[in-house]
């Protein structure tokens, strides 16, 4: 009841977290981080609500939300700097597909806000494709078919499959970021992140890594010619305002 309320009133917000161009330092774009500020209990971790508003059903409409405030920064990021190849990721959850309007209403707020689906990127995990459901290939089929590009968020994460990658229209691979945490202490996950990569070149996708928050994990990461970076040792989750004067800096002093 409470976040029904949340949503209905405000509470919610969003914090963008840059993607970072590994070789150049260069901004690319920000994933989407729906956050909550409760009344009483304050700032609310994600993993506390998320679960149940997907439980619940509430996460349609905190998503759909998400979705069009998303696209309205990322048009304000765009006009402010001229950067017309920066993009937005937003996570969405599998009750999300099962909506029949989900991908109508993707797309009306596309034209609303005057995004480019090329410029879009739906975070979705493991799980949802594992449920092998012919309404979600549907949606994501259509999606690509539309320009939109489909991430696999925390890639490898107990899950023994990779028949999924070739039966939806996949485009990106997010390495979780326990495997970029352990892959400078232990062989074996610096083998599995080898192995995500190698695979992710035969097949075409792209690849991100999550959870970057040493120099050491970049260094790493660039030997193995990773291309895309997220994390603290760059940059936190931060306000819309601050992403703004992130990027200004950027376009002042290019790095």
């Amino acid at each position: 009841n409470e976040f029904k309320v949340a949503v209905a009133r405000k509470q919610l917000f969003l914090e963008y977290q840059p993607f970072i161009q590994i070789d150049s330092g260069r901004i690319i774009g920000f994933e989407a981080l729906m956050r909550w500020h409760h009344p009483i209990s304050g700032r609310m971790r994600p993993d506390l609500f998320i679960p149940m508003a997907e439980d619940t059903g509430l996460i349609i409409e905190a998503t759909r939300w998400a979705f069009r405030e998303a696209c309205k920064t990322l048009k304000r990021l765009i006009t402010l700097t001229g950067d017309t190849a920066l993009f937005i990721s937003v996570n969405f959850s599998a009750q999300d597909f099962d909506d029949p309007a989900f991908l109508d209403e993707l797309l009306f707020t596309l034209h609303e806000t005057g995004i480019h689906p090329s410029q879009i990127h739906l975070e979705i995990t493991e799980r949802l494709l594992l449920r092998q459901s012919e309404q979600i290939k549907k949606i994501l089929v259509q999606c690509r078919e539309h320009d939109m590009q489909i991430a696999i968020d925390d890639f490898g994460t107990g899950y023994s499959s990779l028949s999924y990658l070739h039966q939806y229209p996949v485009t990106t691979l997010k390495i979780d970021q326990s495997f970029v945490r352990n892959m400078t202490s232990d062989k074996g996950v610096l083998g599995l992140v080898k192995s995500i990569l190698s695979l992710s070149e035969n097949m075409g996708l792209a690849i991100i890594a999550e959870g970057v928050e040493t120099q050491q994990h970049v260094d790493m990461l660039k030997s193995l010619k990773c291309q895309i970076a997220q994390g603290f040792f760059f940059a936190r989750p931060m306000s819309e305002d601050d992403a703004a004067e992130l990027l200004q800096k950027q376009a002042k002093n290019p790095p």
